[in-house]
This record gives structure tokens, C-alpha cells and sequence, in this order.
């Protein structure tokens, strides 16, 4: 219980703090995690070994603000619970707040976390988990990151403690965009947002969401029926007077309570002396019948229509009974004497203190706005009038000589968008408020005629373009419109990619950190050359020496620079490099290192070590004696060529060192008949026929040809021997020949008897089909019957041969109807004796 309360307490302290942080904060993000774990409940358990399992984690979680967040993630996995051998299959569901060091945007993102969860096991016991631990999130996309948490459980179950690490990706669920510019927007600026405001392109009050309440009566005029008369929300925002439940626009007796079934009339009349359906107590005349709207006086003699058309003549004055005549005491002749008359020169009636109503209305001329026409006392003497006759009385009418709507309080909307045709910058086009009556497609207040981005959304101050980013300069223009940064970076912001505080701008390396010295880029000896330039990274030296020292690294007198060999002592004359015989020729190109000998002969002396008195850099064989004609090397038989190349090193000869005994121009050693003269091309022996086949060899020694000394067939004498094997037919499972297979054979005989010193060979073969021995048997028929018919037109016997060789040496695959037809042959083969 004690760790119950302890997690409580954490969470709803933790919960309280992010909730206050969020407050202010619009731009919470969401998130899926998803995570391979690793299991380990025996080492916080103490139980010896080790046993690590496996699970998957999935994970919801809301940013709270800056610095918290909330995880709900679910966990399934199994593990050795309680040190068993048999491994259980766990479910867990927890709720932990989060502590991140760094705010939503950042690369690196690490947090704190605890909380607690439920842990079933099999699905029969459970036990409850306090998680605590530590994770960070690296960000490698827009929408995405890498994501690592390492974890500690404190269970109250025994044997239940576990360690959990967890690896795998984390996705940004982002806010709509469009409701993050909605929510930074106030189109008709009432103060509230265009994403909580019902009506944004037209001012109105929070209480009605931001859309028109004329008469400010909660009810938003859209849906008021009474649009400039306050009444409850009930009553769709119309007055009830007499508060009798029924809005006045219903009620017969408006001004006095009644029920429904009555419409709105009372039950008992109130005492109405005249009969005029307005009480004693409310009318102005209780002994003469009028009117509700005259307060229960009569109306004038001429009534005035609700919706006049101004009249064509003036209203005629009512005519007034014959006063006294005047005197002294009454000097207008009302009836009324100086002394007690309000209007002593001019004649009026006595119920009105002798002034005169010309026009019969029961207000005095003096105090009737309208003397000569008649109208009620509350229009002070004035006739409802609607000059325009758009329905619209003139007192209500802003626009009293033109006809227009009610919604625009009578002026002219010619586009009927709810502007006036005088402040309606586009009368002809509907258009809102917020854009003076023109149009505005993308709804950013900004009308299609002055907006540079009509389809899309934006600012006035960027001729209604956006600027996602909100760093002052429309997207159009900005090449990294989703970044803020500056005008003079066109858009893009100032960045330090590798963080070593040089600008991108000015960093020669901006991916690999560096120093100002080398403008951005590593310079690990602080000498200002980059490394990649610097010969010597890691000592620092000036730029005339790409970043080296000023060194004699081998002691030997002679700076690095100069010295050919600066890691090895040597001399001055051979430029700093090893010269043991100090003959100016360093050691590794001195080929007689310990001789002192000129530049010219790699530093050796001149020698003659074979003694044949010829100079060893002219001696071809400098360590064998020789004679001048072989280049210095040894000639034994004197013929000037040097033994190692005389193909006859004990004959004198002219031909590569050999004789040239039957003087025929192939010299011995490549004559394969030194003794008897031939061309070369029969190898310096006798060839007859002069076909480059020595007479030895040749089979044909008095005939030319190619084929061992022989006439070769032709061509077309090949092809139908070719021919011959496709073309000889036989009866189907015999060896009788077909009388289609006659010509074929009549060509193949003459073919034979044309060439007297070639035999024939005839070989037979079958497909795959049936028996081996049987197959084998049919080929040598088939064979010997060709045999037999060559023998008959005319080919001795002794120039032929004839075999059958079954089912060998296929031509085409058995396993096709069409490779077992070329398989079935007899083939011609000629060859020479």
C-alpha cells in the first residue's frame, strides 16, 4: 500500500505541473512507439543465472508541454516469473508521466519517466508494477525517430522486480497545419481564432462563437428570428413582453399574460371601458375606442398603411367644430381664454390646451414632427413610411431612398452577400466582411482581386500568400518555407550544423566540427591549414610548408624540406640521403653501394669482371668470357651467335647459328630432313604436289589437297552426306528402305566413287524409345541395308564399313516428339585410308 501511495501522489504532482505548463501551449504533439524489449526478472530478484526474454511494446504518447509529457504504453511478452523454468506470458498496461530535458523540435530529446501499471500473468494473477527510468528519442526524419528506454519495476508481488530495455521507432503524430494557421488567425478580428470562430469572416461575440448578435441577445442573428429585437434563446431569441410564454410575434395580446389556448390572451378581460382591447390601466384614451398601436386612441381619420407609398397630396387638415368668435379674452376664438390657452393666437381645441392639430393626430402641431400628416403619438406625429418600398419603415431604414434587404438594414446588396453596395468594394460579386464584399477563395481575408495566391491561404502584409514557416517571407520566395530564417538568407535560417560555433555561412566543413582558425573545418594541430590539407595534422607549421614543422628529423644537418631522405642520415651530396662511397649517388639507386663509381653508371666503377676485355656496361654477359661478335658472350662454334641463342652452339652456321646442310633455306635444326631439300612450308622435305604436306606424310603424295595431303570434299558434297542423314527413310520399326530415300543414296554413291582413296563409314542410331538391345539391333539393319544398296550401285565392298550404335550419341533431346525424329539417323562418314 505504501508504494500505492507513493505513485499516486508522484503521478498527480507530475500531472498537476504539466497541466499548468500546457496551459498555454497549442501546439501539443501526439505519438505512436513501438519497441523490441528485453526481459530480466532474476538479477533484482537475486536469483542466480541469467535468463533474458523477449516482449513488444506499444506505446501512446501526448506532449503536455515543453518539458512533460504522458505515456499510456501496452506491453505483452514472456519471461521465467519467480525463477520457474517455464516461461509465462505477461501483459501489462501502464500510465507514466514524463520529464524531457529538451523541447518538441530538438534532434535529441531524453526524458525521466515513472509511473505505474497492472501486470497479468497467464491471464490469472496480476500484481502491481512502479516503472522508473530513463529514454531519449533521435530524430532521423520529419515524422520519425529512433527510440531507446531503459527501465527498473518495483512490483508488490514477490520474485516480480524486473529490468526492461526497450528499442525502436517513435511516430510524430503532427497537428494539422491548417489548423495551426486557423488557430494563429482572426479573419474578422473579434478576438477570437478562426479555428474556434463559427462565423470567421464576420465580427461577432464569444457568447454567440464568434458569429453577429445585432441585438445582443445570445442569439446569434443567423438563427434569431428577431434578429433586432433581444429575447430569450426559448423563444429563438424573440421578446415575450407580458412574459406569458408565448414570443410577442405569437401573442395576440401581447402586452397582456394569457395562456396558449388563448393566444396569449387572459381569460377575464381587464376592465376596457371602450371596448378597444387595451386596458383602462394601459390606454391613453379609456373612454374613446383606439387602437394597440395609437396606446388606445382612435387613429387619425385617414389610417396610414404599414407599408405606405408616399402620399401624392398633402394630408387634409381635419376639420374642427366652429369656434366662439374672438374677443379680448380669447383672442383666437377657441373657447379658451388667453389666460389658460397655450397657443393664445392660434386657434386650437380645448382637450388640447387650445393648440391646434392640423393634421388631426391628437399631437399638437408645436410638438408633431409631422404636423400635416397624421401618425401615432410614440412616432412623434409622424406615419410609418418606407420611401424605398423594400418593406423596410424609413426609421429602420438606413437607406431610406433605396430599396434594399432587411439583412443590410434596407440599403442595396446588389450581390446579396450581406454587405452594402456602398462599402461592398465588389458589389456585383458575393464576397464576406472581412474582404469588403469581394471574394476570397482560400478564406484568408484577403479578396481573389489583390491576392497573389488566390487557392492558398495566407497573409494580407504577403498579397495573401503564406508563410508556413512564419519568418516574414512568403513561401513563394522562401526556399525553405517550412524553416524560419532570414531575408538576407532568403528564408533559410542561420545554422551550425556540426556545432562548433561557426555559422554554416561561413564554415568550410558546416558537417564536421572545426575551428575559426581553419575556417569551420578540423584542424587538430591549431595551425589554421585544415587537416586535409596538412601534411602534418598533429604538429603545427607554417602554410609555405602545408602545415609542417621546420625539421631535421634524421640530425644529419639538412632541414626535411631539402632532404631527399629526411628520416635516414646521409650526406650533403647525395641531398641528404645514405652514400657510403661518397660518390654523390645515394645508396638506394647506387648499384655499387660500397664502390665509388660516376653518376652516368648508377655509381659503379667501370669494370670488365669477366676479363674478355670488354666493359661490363657493354658486356652482355659481364661474368662469363666472350668474343666482341656475341656482345661479350661465350660463341663456341664462332658463327658470331652467342650460345645461349644458338639453336647449334656446336656448328657454325648463318641460320640463327646452324648450318644449312641440303641448302634448301630451312637450317638444320629446324629441318626435319637436313639431307634432302624441300620448301618450308613442308618443313625442308620433298613435297611433290607442292601441298605442304611432306612426301613422308602425305597420303596423296602426287595429288594436292588439304585433308593429310588429299583432295578435300566440297562443300556441297558435304552437305549431302549431311543431307543423307535426315533424308534415308526406313519402314516404321523395320530396316527396309523407303523408295524416297533411293536418291539420296544414288548421290552418296557417287560421291564415294569420285574420291578413290577415302572409305565410307556407315553408323547407325535410334531415340530412347523401347528396348536397348532391339534399338541396338534395328541401327546395324538400318545401317547394313544402306550398305547393302550402295554395294549395288557400283561401291566396292572393300571401301565400306557399316555399325549400329542404338541409343549412343544423341544429336537432339529424347523427351520431344520432334528431338527423337532427329535422333533416328543414319549418318555418311568419309575418311582416308
Amino acid at each position: 500500500m505504501n508504494l500505492l501511495k507513493i505513485f499516486t501522489v508522484s503521478v498527480a504532482l507530475l500531472f498537476f505541473a504539466a497541466t499548468l505548463s500546457a496551459q498555454d501551449n497549442n501546439d501539443a504533439l501526439n505519438g505512436i512507439s513501438a519497441r523490441v524489449l528485453f526481459l530480466d526478472y532474476y538479477t533484482p530478484n537475486g536469483l542466480s543465472g541469467t535468463k533474458i526474454t523477449n516482449g513488444l511494446e506499444i506505446a501512446y504518447v501526448r506532449d503536455l508541454g515543453s518539458n512533460f509529457g504522458l505515456g499510456v504504453p501496452f506491453k505483452v511478452g514472456v519471461a521465467n516469473v519467480g525463477g520457474s523454468t517455464e516461461k509465462s506470458t505477461l501483459f501489462s498496461f501502464d500510465l507514466t508521466g514524463r520529464y524531457y530535458f529538451s523541447p518538441a523540435g530538438n534532434k535529441l530529446r531524453p526524458w525521466l519517466f515513472a509511473g505505474g501499471g497492472l501486470v497479468f500473468e497467464d491471464l490469472n494473477d496480476n500484481n502491481f508494477q512502479i516503472p522508473i527510468g530513463a529514454g531519449f528519442n533521435y530524430q532521423v526524419g520529419e515524422s520519425s525517430a529512433f527510440s531507446l528506454q531503459a527501465e527498473y519495476r518495483k512490483s508488490t508481488a514477490d520474485n516480480r522486480d524486473n529490468f526492461q530495455v526497450g528499442v525502436g521507432w517513435h511516430f510524430i503524430l503532427r497537428p494539422d497545419p491548417e489548423i495551426q494557421r486557423l488557430r494563429n488567425q482572426d479573419s474578422d478580428g473579434d478576438g477570437l481564432s478562426d479555428a474556434d470562430d463559427q462565423c470567421p469572416t464576420e465580427a461577432g461575440p464569444a457568447a454567440t462563437f464568434g458569429c453577429p448578435d445585432s441585438d445582443n441577445d445570445g442569439v446569434p442573428n443567423a438563427i434569431d428570428e428577431c434578429p433586432l429585437e433581444a429575447g430569450p434563446v426559448k423563444f429563438d431569441g424573440c421578446p415575450d413582453t407580458d412574459q406569458d410564454g408565448l414570443p410577442d410575434h405569437k401573442d395576440k395580446c401581447p402586452i397582456v399574460a394569457g395562456p396558449k389556448k388563448l393566444d396569449g390572451c387572459p381569460e377575464t378581460a381587464p376592465a376596457d371601458k371602450d371596448g378597444d382591447g387595451v386596458p383602462d390601466d394601459r390606454d391613453e384614451c379609456p373612454d374613446e375606442a383606439g387602437t394597440a398601436a395609437y396606446n388606445g386612441c382612435p387613429a387619425p381619420e385617414k389610417t396610414v398603411d404599414p407599408k405606405p407609398t408616399p402620399p401624392t397630396q398633402p394630408q387634409q387638415p381635419v376639420a374642427q367644430p366652429t369656434p366662439p368668435a374672438a374677443n379680448s379674452l380669447d383672442s383666437d376664438g377657441d373657447g379658451l381664454t388667453n389666460a389658460v390657452d397655450e397657443c393664445p393666437d392660434v386657434a386650437g381645441p380645448i382637450e388640447l390646451k387650445g393648440c391646434p392639430d392640423t393634421d388631426g393626430d391628437g399631437l399638437r402641431d408645436k410638438e408633431d414632427n409631422c404636423p400635416t400628416e397624421a401618425g401615432p403619438k410614440e412616432r412623434n406625429g409622424c406615419p410609418p413610411k418606407d420611401s424605398d418600398n423594400d418593406g423596410i419603415l424609413d426609421e429602420n431604414d438606413e437607406c431610406p431612398n433605396a430599396a434594399g434587404p432587411a439583412s443590410t438594414n434596407g440599403c442595396p446588396d446588389t450581390d446579396g452577400d450581406g454587405i452594402t453596395d456602398a462599402k461592398d468594394q465588389c458589389p456585383n460579386e458575393a464576397g464576406k466582411v472581412a474582404t469588403k464584399g469581394c471574394p476570397d477563395t482560400d478564406l484568408d481575408s484577403v479578396p481573389d482581386k489583390d491576392d497573389n495566391c488566390p487557392d492558398k491561404a495566407g497573409l494580407p502584409q504577403f498579397g495573401g500568400c503564406p508563410d508556413s514557416d512564419g519568418d516574414g517571407i512568403p513561401d513563394d520566395k522562401d526556399q525553405c518555407p517550412n524553416e524560419p530564417g532570414s531575408a538576407a538568407r532568403q528564408g533559410c535560417p542561420h545554422k551550425d550544423s556540426d556545432g562548433d560555433g561557426i555559422l554554416d555561412d561561413d564554415d568550410k566543413c558546416p558537417n564536421i566540427k572545426g575551428s575559426i582558425t581553419a575556417q569551420g573545418c578540423p584542424d587538430k594541430d591549431g595551425d589554421g591549414i585544415e587537416d586535409k590539407d596538412d601534411k602534418c595534422p598533429d604538429e603545427a607549421g607554417p602554410a609555405s610548408r602545408q602545415g609542417c614543422p621546420h625539421k631535421d628529423s634524421d640530425g644529419d644537418g639538412i632541414l626535411d624540406d631539402d632532404d631527399k631522405c629526411p628520416g635516414l642520415k646521409g650526406s650533403i651530396t647525395a641531398q641528404g640521403c645514405p652514400d657510403r662511397d661518397g660518390d654523390g649517388v645515394e645508396d638506394a639507386k647506387d648499384k655499387c653501394p660500397d664502390e665509388a663509381g660516376p653518376r652516368d653508371r648508377e655509381g659503379c666503377p667501370r669494370k670488365d669482371t669477366d676479363g674478355d676485355g670488354i666493359l661490363d656496361e657493354e658486356d652482355q654477359c659481364p661474368n662469363l668470357a666472350g668474343s666482341l661478335t656475341a656482345g661479350g658472350c661465350p660463341d663456341a662454334d664462332g658463327d658470331g651467335v652467342k650460345d645461349s641463342e644458338d639453336k647449334c652452339p656446336q656448328a657454325f652456321g648463318t641460320f640463327n647459328g646452324c648450318p644449312d646442310t641440303d641448302g634448301d633455306g630451312v637450317h638444320d635444326g629446324m629441318d626435319e630432313c637436313p639431307l634432302q631439300a624441300g620448301p618450308a612450308a613442308a618443313k625442308g622435305c620433298p613435297d611433290r604436289d607442292g601441298d605442304s604436306f611432306p612426301d613422308i606424310s602425305d597420303k596423296c603424295p602426287d595429288e594436292a589437297g588439304t585433308n593429310q595431303g588429299c583432295p578435300d570434299l566440297k562443300p556441297e558434297e558435304k552437305k549431302v552426306l549431311a543431307d543423307a542423314a535426315r533424308a534415308v527413310q526406313f519402314e516404321t520399326g523395320k530396316a527396309t528402305l523407303k523408295a524416297e530415300s533411293y536418291a539420296i543414296l544414288d548421290k552418296v554413291a557417287e560421291i564415294v566413287k569420285k574420291y578413290p582413296r577415302y572409305n565410307l563409314s556407315i553408323e547407325g542410331y535410334t531415340d530412347n524409345v523401347g528396348n536397348k538391345t532391339s534399338n541396338l539391333q534395328l541401327s546395324e539393319e538400318r545401317a547394313k541395308s544402306c550398305y547393302e544398296y550402295l554395294r549395288a550401285r557400283g561401291v566396292p565392298m572393300e571401301k565400306m564399313k557399316y555399325k549400329g550404335f542404338g541409343e549412343a550419341n544423341p544429336i537432339a533431346d529424347n523427351s520431344t516428339p520432334e528431338g527423337r525424329e532427329k535422333n533416328r539417323r543414319v549418318e555418311f562418314v568419309l575418311y582416308l585410308k
